[in-house]
C-alpha cells in the first residue's frame, strides 16, 4: 500500500496554510484576551491576580492590555513584594514612559524598600503627567517632609493635595506635621482641629500631642528670648486712657 506523502502541497501552497493557521492562533489569543480583560474589570483584586498573570502571558509588550496587566500586578503586589512590584512598574515605563499610573506605582514601591530619591523622583515625573492627582501631591509632600527632612517644600504640595481632597485627614494630618516642622505649630494645630472634632485614628491622636508639645516648646522659648523665664508669662502692657 502506498504511503500517502503528507508533504505534497506546493510551498507556496503550505505558506499559506502555515499563515492561514497563525490567523486562527492570533484571533484565538485576542479572543482570550478580551475575555480577561472582561472578567478583570468585573473581579475583586484576589481573583483578579491569577487574570493578570494570563494577561501579562498572551500579550504583547508594549500594547496598551500589557500595560495594565503589568501595571495592576505591579499595584496588587506592593504591600508584601514590593521589589517585584517595582519590577513590574519600571516594564511598563520602558514601554511608555506617559504612563502616570505605573510611575505611581513605582514611586510608592521605591518608598516602601528605603530609595526615597528614586521615589521622589519617580512622583515627579507621575505629577508632570497628571499634575492635578491629589495622591502625588500628597504622597510626594509627606516623602519630602517625614523622609528627606524637607518640609518646605512639602507644605505648597500639601496645600494644593488639601484643595483638591478637601477635609481628607490623612492630608490635613501630613500639612499639619510639616507645618510644625518648619516651625508654624500654631497653624499645624489649626489645620489639625477638624481631624480631632471627628473620628481621629489613634495616629492623629499622637500627631496632635506632639504639636502641644512643640507648640508649649515654641511659647517657652519665645518667652525666654523675651526676658521672661521658662514657664513665666509676661505680664501685658495697661492701655493708657485719655482724659
Amino acid at each position: 500500500m502506498d504511503r500517502f506523502c503528507t508533504n505534497w502541497a506546493p510551498l507556496e501552497w503550505r505558506g499559506a496554510a502555515a499563515k492561514d493557521k497563525a490567523f486562527r492562533m492570533a484571533w484565538t489569543r485576542s479572543e482570550e484576551v478580551d475575555v480577561l480583560l472582561e472578567r478583570v474589570e468585573s473581579s475583586g483584586d484576589d481573583e483578579a491576580r491569577p487574570l493578570l498573570e494570563r494577561l501579562a502571558e498572551l500579550t504583547t509588550p508594549g500594547t496598551e492590555a500589557w500595560g495594565l496587566a503589568n501595571r495592576e500586578l505591579a499595584r496588587l503586589t506592593l504591600d508584601k513584594e514590593p521589589w517585584r512590584a517595582s519590577v513590574l512598574a519600571k516594564r511598563v515605563v520602558a514601554y511608555d514612559s506617559d504612563d502616570h499610573l505605573a510611575w505611581g506605582v513605582l514611586a510608592l514601591a521605591q518608598s516602601l524598600l528605603g530609595n526615597y530619591e528614586f521615589a521622589a523622583a519617580a512622583y515627579q515625573r507621575a505629577r508632570s503627567l497628571a499634575p492635578e492627582n491629589p495622591w502625588y501631591l500628597h504622597n510626594l509632600g509627606h516623602l519630602l517632609d517625614a523622609l528627606l527632612d524637607r518640609p518646605m517644600q512639602a507644605i505648597p504640595l500639601l496645600r494644593r493635595a488639601l484643595i483638591r481632597l478637601p477635609g481628607d485627614p490623612h492630608v490635613l494630618a501630613s500639612l499639619a506635621h510639616a507645618l510644625a516642622r518648619a516651625g508654624f505649630t500654631e497653624e499645624a494645630r489649626e489645620v489639625m482641629l477638624p481631624v480631632m472634632r471627628k473620628s481621629a485614628l489613634d495616629e492623629h491622636h499622637v500627631l496632635y500631642r506632639w504639636l502641644l508639645e512643640q507648640s508649649d516648646r515654641a511659647v517657652a522659648l519665645h518667652l525666654e528670648r523675651n526676658g521672661a523665664a521658662p514657664g513665666e508669662r509676661r505680664p501685658r502692657k495697661s492701655r493708657r486712657t485719655r482724659a
